[in-house]
């Protein structure tokens, strides 16, 4: 009886340290096999970051994964093209996408952080799509593209479709502001337009949900990279992280034509995606790294670089040292996608630094 309890407890111990240590197995993988622990893991440290960055609520986690594709992702009508869980990286990479790149990024990352998420379309998936999460038993919708998350403006909990969309009376409080900013944290009041385009939901189609659209084998292997991702730290895997980029990052040919054939034909672009999946990952300094090296010689994505550099010092805590890049993003690339998108950036870190006057601005 001694002899069996020591076997099945050595046994449960070679399985834990196989979960905790199966990135690292996958690089003896095919590549395919090799792309998807690598997304995974990435989707599932993002997520683990998410949750534990606040209230353990589940609400609240649920609230700030949809702010955090919001801020992550900027809509660009050109990344209409592509969307689906494996090219939600190429999304974050880029920071840019469509509506349906934002609902299904959502619900990819709400799985990964223990929710299960669907994406719904308003009025047919050529209108508008958004996601929907199973958050304490009932579906909770949020819009990540436009940064919407309904909450009930007596509770204050997240809302299901029926209840912001449904009743008569229920729709009428939505021009009351039962539409939460996030980024102002304040109650604001919703116009009627935006009510008469969510009353649209009626017509809903929906996809999903996340845990019923992938195969067995996706599902056993996803099951281990979670696992895997609770076992250890996110640190015990930046090794991981190298070893798969010396000898194999993720191009495929969808990806190419996600990004584009005369961007992705420059080498730069290979700098660039190793510095953004740093950046994904938090290990910042190997990020501002690339991003220096990139904005040594003019190419096609140095506007880019000198976005995510500034962004990578504010998201660290550096609001003075993501002024610069900020600055000379805008003085540099007046016609660059990423003009518009850099005020907002600026202006929080003229806010965080006591800069009112140059944060209104």
């Amino acid at each position: 009886m001694k002899r069996t309890s020591q076997t099945v407890f050595l046994l449960l111990v070679t399985f834990a340290i196989l979960v905790a240590l199966f990135p690292y197995l996958s690089l003896l993988a095919p590549n395919s096999i090799k792309d998807f622990v690598y997304r995974r893991l990435t989707y599932s440290l993002i997520a683990r970051h998410i949750a534990k960055e606040g209230s353990s609520n589940p609400q609240q986690t649920a609230a700030r994964l949809a702010t955090y594709v919001h801020k992550a992702v900027y809509p660009n009508i050109e990344y209409s093209s592509q969307a689906n869980e494996s090219f939600f990286l190429d999304n974050l990479v880029s920071g840019q996408g469509v509506c349906y790149h934002h609902s299904l990024g959502l619900a990819t990352l709400a799985y990964h952080a223990g929710f299960d998420g669907r994406t719904r379309g308003l009025g047919g998936p050529s209108i508008h799509s958004v996601a929907e999460l199973l958050v304490e038993g009932r579906w909770r919708f949020l819009d990540s593209h436009f940064g919407f998350i309904f909450r009930d403006p007596k509770s204050g909990e997240l809302m299901a479709v029926d209840e912001a969309t449904g009743p008569k009376t229920t729709i009428g409080s939505l021009t009351q502001g039962i539409f939460v900013s996030e980024k102002a944290n304040a109650m604001i009041p919703i116009d009627p337009q935006t009510v008469e385009t969510y009353m649209k939901f009626y017509k809903m189609d929906v996809w999903g949900p996340y845990s019923q659209m992938q195969g067995w084998k996706h599902k056993v292997l996803g099951t281990v990279v979670r696992l895997s991702s609770k076992v250890l730290g996110p640190s015990a895997f930046y090794p991981y992280q190298d070893w798969y980029f010396s000898k194999r990052w993720i191009l495929e040919p969808r990806s190419i034509s996600f990004f584009g054939q005369e961007r992705v034909s420059d080498p730069a672009f290979a700098r660039f995606f190793r510095a953004r999946n740093y950046h994904l990952w938090r290990r910042f300094e190997k990020a501002r790294f690339e991003y220096k090296k990139l904005l040594e010689n003019e190419t096609h994505w140095s506007d880019d670089a000198l976005f995510f550099l500034g962004r990578s010092y504010l998201e660290e805590g550096l609001a003075q040292e993501a002024v610069e890049p900020l600055v000379t993003l805008r003085r540099r690339y007046p016609s660059s996608f990423w003009f518009e998108p850099s005020t907002y950036w600026l202006g929080l870190c003229y806010e965080e630094l006591g800069e009112v006057n140059l944060a209104r601005k």
